[in-house]
């Protein structure tokens, strides 16, 4: 499912069910896109470096959605402002590296002012050993608020930040049982 230079988008109520390419829902070029899957699945087939949702735009909201098979759950590029919440992100990929952004439930790239809550994230195991992370912050992503989600799996690490300053990190819980 793509949303291209459209604004205030809302994709409401979904299941779906993605084989052989790169992304579940990519959202490019509208604003204000709204994905609120009311439970339903996004499922992948474990394709290395896919996607379950991906935007690059500004005020992006992702809520109540199972997102599985992926190698990174959500992936927010330049999307600041945008809010993801209680989603269930599987990725149990071992087609990624976690180096690159893949093995992660949640990454954010330069998206600053954004808010992670409430979600149930199981990271992948990447190859070559590299751990995946629940959260992932990459390259001035800034001012965000992480809390009140639960992390558990195989993963490395469960918490990861690189460039990113000012984010507040609040009532998390991990377990690698």
């Amino acid at each position: 499912m793509v949303t291209s230079a459209s604004h205030n988008a809302n994709i409401t109520n979904n299941t779906i069910s993605i084989t052989n390419i790169g992304y579940g829902v990519f959202v490019d070029g509208g604003s204000n896109a709204s994905l609120d899957c009311a439970g339903g699945a996004i499922t992948g087939s474990n394709v290395i470096y896919s996607k379950g949702v991906y935007s690059s735009q500004p005020n992006t909201t992702v809520i109540s959605c199972q997102i599985n098979n992926f190698s990174t759950g959500v992936y927010l590029y330049s999307s600041s402002n945008s809010t993801i919440s209680n989603n269930i992100t599987q990725t149990l990929s071992s087609n990624c590296w976690a180096a690159w952004g893949t093995c992660s439930a949640i990454f954010l790239m330069r998206t600053s002012n954004s808010q992670v809550s409430n979600n149930i994230l199981s990271p992948g195991y990447g190859a070559y050993g590299s751990g995946g992370f629940a959260v992932n912050l990459n390259q001035s992503s800034n001012n965000n608020t992480i809390s009140n989600n639960r992390a558990s799996g195989t993963a490395i690490s469960y918490l990861a930040w690189y460039g990113s300053i000012n984010n507040s990190f609040i009532g998390n819980n991990a377990s690698n049982a």
